[in-house]
């Protein structure tokens, strides 16, 4: 084993640059200094590297004796950044010096309190993608809700609320989006996510910084809260689908909990896929079985709204309908709101693009057709159905009169069923984006942990990615314990069927 030489101090102050052509004493997020907790050592080929003018060098952070790879330095490890306990200098993550004397990232930057800055660059999504993962996020179990939603506030109050509503959606993401990528260019960073634009939202009015850690932490709380409660109801509706084609195809009971218990190792599975780019495929075939789906559901609307044109019982239903139902407009506003699911996947699909200046069309676009979705959706079903329409539509395909269309109605339930599936890992996808980094700071805490890792560099990645899949799985067991949710339902359907 052998040492690099180092400077006389023990410790020093070592200014770095962040390669945008940002000065340490600027104003910017990489505008500061490190304290390495061991030492410091300059290259061999120190005075090469002296930069004129600026006074600074570029070192080589060393963490024990071992010998360093090549003539290159060693990855600044987690306990050597005292000084960075947030993720606002995310281009000074991890540095590395070449023989070049270049700063180049590390490929472990889940070991540290910053992720790689780099990070965006890899793994990128196209426009296509991101229109497709966009018209997932939004297309979920509130759509099947939507002709319930319009009774509550009639045929021609629903349907104007619902435009209303899409529109400040709309116009809420584009504004996040907006103000995400001016504060990301004032602060000299990639990307932020919806708890960082929160924090330099509030850091931009006022002058004390524990109001920003205050909204940096309520955002997350609340954003993870509401993206694995989305996550328990889909298990739930999954875990009933699969009860209702069991009875329904095979006369065989099945509780929704024994449901939740076949579909749970398949989505723990496909949960430990990390990056958008690999959901793209889920989302292109959950697509597809929505789209036949709602196919399957109009022409059933509007096949009993035919059919029954000259049928008493229809008449009698058609004059039930009402065009303005104040009373339970609460139940309508909590169902159209719910309805819009995909709000919390704005920034992460955005902050993923190829081209992120692309995003408004992509938001306007898919919101147009989402929108319009909703509005025939929910019109038609209580059109037909009248004052009998169900918590969720596809309750009322049932004929028992007709045994092909129950086949077609059984796929349609299946269909959809893969279809939540799909969507579970888009909405797991948005909290487990900001939860694995405080995750291995934890881990990394143990002392015993970071010797054993920097001792023995190959087993950074083999064990990343068993404490990344344990963390997962974990998450995604819990979310699936909803049984109690499950009972609620089955009472919501045979309420249903007595109606």
């Amino acid at each position: 084993m052998t040492s690099l030489p180092h400077s006389s101090s023990s410790q020093r102050s070592i200014p770095l640059n962040s390669g945008r052509g940002e000065s340490s004493s600027g104003s910017g997020l990489l505008g500061r200094s490190f304290h390495s907790r061991d030492y410091m050592s300059t290259s061999p080929a120190a005075g090469e590297d002296e930069r004129e003018g600026s006074g600074s060098q570029l070192v080589t952070p060393v963490i024990d004796d071992s010998e360093v790879e090549g003539e290159g330095g060693r990855y600044l490890s987690h306990t050597s950044l005292e000084s960075f306990g947030k993720r606002r200098a995310r281009s000074a993550a991890s540095v590395l010096q070449g023989k070049d004397g270049e700063l180049e990232e590390a490929d472990d930057e889940d070991w540290f309190d910053l992720p790689n800055p780099n990070r965006r660059k890899e793994h990128l999504t196209s426009d296509l993608q991101t229109f497709i993962h966009l018209l997932k996020g939004n297309v979920g179990t509130g759509l099947l809700a939507m002709p319930l939603a319009v009774k509550n506030a009639g045929y021609i109050l629903g349907p104007i609320g619902l435009l209303v509503l899409g529109i400040i959606a709309t116009h809420c993401m584009l504004l996040l989006v907006k103000c995400s990528q001016r504060l990301s260019r004032r602060h000299n960073v990639d990307s932020l996510n919806y708890a960082e634009v929160m924090k330099f939202a509030i850091l931009e009015r006022t002058s004390h910084p524990i109001l920003g850690t205050i909204g940096l932490y309520g955002v997350n709380i609340f954003l993870t809260l509401t993206q694995f409660g989305f996550c328990a109801i889909y298990f739930v509706f999954i875990g009933d689908s699969l009860s209702r084609v069991a009875q329904g195809a095979f006369d065989f009971e099945l509780s929704t909990k024994a449901g939740i218990a076949i579909i749970l190792p398949l989505v723990i599975v496909c949960c430990w896929i990390r990056e958008l780019e690999g959901l793209t495929m889920f989302s292109l075939v959950a697509n597809i079985c929505i789209l036949f789906s709602l196919v399957v559901i109009l022409y059933e609307m509007v096949y009993q709204l035919s059919v029954g044109e000259g049928d008493e019982e229809a008449a009698i239903r058609r004059k039930s309908l009402t065009a303005f139902n104040l009373k339970s407009l609460p139940l309508y506003f909590g169902s159209a709101v719910y309805a819009f699911e995909g709000i919390g996947m704005v920034l992460p699909l955005e902050n993923k693009m190829e081209k992120p200046h692309h995003f408004k069309k992509i938001v306007v676009l898919g919101m147009v057709v989402i929108v319009a979705t909703y509005i025939v959706f929910g019109l038609l079903g209580y059109l037909v159905y009248g004052d009998g329409i169900c918590p969720s539509i596809t309750l009322n395909l049932q004929s028992p009169a007709r045994v092909a269309a129950n086949t077609i109605f059984t796929i349609v339930v299946l269909y959809y069923a893969y279809a939540i599936f799909a969507s579970y890992m888009l909405q797991f996808y948005v909290p487990m984006d900001f939860l694995e980094i405080p995750f291995f700071r934890l881990i990394r805490a143990e002392s015993y942990i970071d010797r054993l890792f920097y001792s023995h560099p190959r087993l950074h990645t083999p064990v990343k990615w068993i404490l990344r899949t344990v963390f997962r799985t974990v998450i995604v067991s819990i979310t699936g314990l909803s049984e109690k949710f499950g009972n609620s339902t089955k009472r919501h359907e045979k309420f249903c069927r007595v109606r």
